[in-house]
């Protein structure tokens, strides 16, 4: 057994809460997610010092609340980890998925041997079917022995997608997979920083995976899956999807604006697990910022460059006699190539 240890956060298959598992499945490796804990949810060890399991790797587990069975799902790694009050708040970034065997049994067999290692490893932590088991944030060695696999193998993420749909409250209910997001002449976009890295001025298509594993056919309805933007910044063109049976492959489009690079936006994706709960619908968020190129930051600091040496030397080497209007001109030129000439414009002429 190993003695490495690393973060557990255990999600009850509880309304709210079990939808985070659907969100958690859909993002590509990279992004960041969230959980959020009370107090007595946290490990004593840990409540003083909660700092300290930052940029350590973190599994996240989801309890089958009714059978109290654990079914590994996902690392991630921890990015943010604070207390505010009697809450305990968390972002890790997303990494590899559990792997799972696409036999059923199989899967079977590997959810039981990792719930004896808990059972070894937690005898305090066992509460039986239908109660609450704290802690659900705490330092552990389980977990080393499951095989790893890229968040982005598409295999294995309906692997692990099907192990969570054995868990009753996912009956009839849908999944969505962030399959790739490229612009239509053929480049994918990267993940970098925890957002897409996108081009201005260029048409995107984003595939999105949708399966619903476990269903009766009665309760499958027709629906719309919405790809919402900021409008002055990104132009969803096909930013509406219909959903009609129990897994296709949704294509959105859109184009992203006249952007400064650097400058940051989202996307984000309605995702309705199933009708009944719509009090809590959760939604994919997905920060993009538009790519730096290195060329025209190259050229932009050498024309800053000559421009600030003019302000300061205006009549340099005696080549322009009216030094006063050289400095102006100059300044101008440095103002603009710092500032930037479409900020300058905005501020005086605002796009609606």
């Amino acid at each position: 057994m190993s003695t490495v240890q690393h973060a557990c956060f255990m999600i009850n298959s509880i309304d709210p809460y079990c939808w985070d598992i659907n969100q958690i499945l859909a993002l590509p490796s990279g992004f960041s997610y969230r959980n959020r804990w009370r107090e007595k949810w946290v490990n004593i060890d840990l409540k003083d010092n909660i700092a300290k399991i930052k940029n350590m790797k973190v599994l996240l587990i989801l309890r089958d609340f009714e059978k109290d069975v654990l079914i590994p799902i996902r690392w991630g790694t921890i990015q943010v980890a604070e207390r505010i009050g009697d809450v305990f708040y968390f972002e890790y970034e997303l990494g590899n998925l559990v792997s799972y065997d696409k036999d059923p049994a199989s899967r079977k067999s590997q959810i039981a041997a990792f719930n004896r290692e808990f059972r070894e490893r937690h005898p305090d932590s066992q509460r039986g079917p239908n109660q609450d088991i704290a802690p659900s944030v705490f330092l552990t060695g389980i977990g080393t022995s499951t095989t790893e696999i890229s968040g982005d193998d598409f295999t294995a993420w309906g692997n692990v997608v099907d192990a969570v749909a054995e868990v009753q409250i996912y009956l009839n209910v849908e999944f969505l997979k962030i399959v790739k997001l490229s612009s239509l002449d053929g480049n994918d976009s990267l993940v970098i920083r925890g957002r897409y890295e996108l081009q201005a001025n260029t048409v995107y298509e984003m595939k999105v995976f949708q399966k619903i594993p476990k269903y009766d056919e009665a309760s499958i309805q027709p629906h719309d899956i919405v790809l919402t933007t900021l409008p002055t910044q990104i132009t969803a063109l096909r930013g509406k999807q219909r959903a009609v049976g129990k897994y296709d492959m949704l294509r959105f489009v859109f184009k992203v604006g006249d952007l400064i690079p650097g400058e940051s936006s989202f996307l984000d994706i309605s995702l309705l697990p199933k009708q009944e709960v719509e009090s809590a619908i959760p939604s994919m968020y997905l920060p993009v910022a538009i790519k730096k190129q290195i060329r025209p930051i190259i050229i932009r600091g050498i024309v800053t460059a000559v421009a600030l040496l003019f302000t300061i030397v205006p009549d340099l080497f005696g080549l322009i006699p009216k030094s006063e209007i050289t400095r102006s001109l100059a300044l101008i030129v440095v103002i603009i190539t710092i500032i930037g000439w479409r900020r300058i414009l905005n501020s005086y002429w605002p796009s609606t």
